[in-house]
């Protein structure tokens, strides 16, 4: 399944996605107490906004997922990026409590988008013997995104700054969608399997 273009796209979805969280997951608080002045108890309670609003719309995302098959999960991929992406590049420009904790909301709730339907529609691509093989490669590619993001995030701020290296990563999330929507043309809106027996 390493060989089916679609597979790896939709993963890397998941793992650009997965980039820019575990890039906030280690800049947040220190943006957060260093620049922004919160408290660390505020610093805190801004992840928790985060990983709240994911958990809370994941089932909910999930079943809209379901509801509109390949076609709606694509959409709802590509929504949960740009979901992502907006609040991710506003952190450096926001200072008090309360405009922080809605970019982390806002970008929960892409970060819900992305993950109720990507490892769905990776189930939808392969044959059913290739499931496991098509799970490893979303996972893979998924933790390899999810460890670049503080390494990546780290280089960025050193070198650039907040405001540039926040923009630089969600200019990435952004310019991958154009290569998925590529890559997943063909599908059709039935929701068969894009050419697969």
């Amino acid at each position: 399944m390493a060989s089916d273009r679609r597979v790896v796209a939709v993963s890397a979805m998941e793992g650009v996605q997965n980039m820019s969280m575990g890039a906030l997951e280690a800049f947040l608080p220190v943006y957060a107490v260093t620049v922004a002045g919160l408290a660390p108890l505020q610093a805190g309670l801004l992840w928790a906004v985060q990983v709240v609003t994911t958990l809370l719309a994941k089932p909910l995302l999930g079943r809209a997922s379901d509801a509109r098959g390949m076609l709606g999960r694509r959409g709802l991929i590509v929504a949960g990026v740009a979901a992502c992406a907006v609040p991710f590049a506003a952190v450096p420009h926001l200072t008090g409590f309360w405009p922080l904790a809605g970019a982390c909301l806002v970008f929960g709730f892409g970060e819900a988008l992305v993950t109720s339907s990507s490892a769905a529609l990776v189930a939808d691509l392969c044959r059913s013997r290739h499931y496991g093989t098509a799970m490893g490669v979303f996972g893979t590619i998924f933790d390899v995104g999810h460890a670049s993001g503080p390494l990546l995030g780290g280089l960025l701020v050193g070198a650039l700054g907040y405001g540039p290296a926040f923009a630089i990563i969600a200019g990435v999330l952004l310019c991958s969608v154009p290569w998925f929507l590529a890559v997943m043309r063909g599908c059709d809106s039935a929701g068969t399997l894009c050419g697969q027996e």
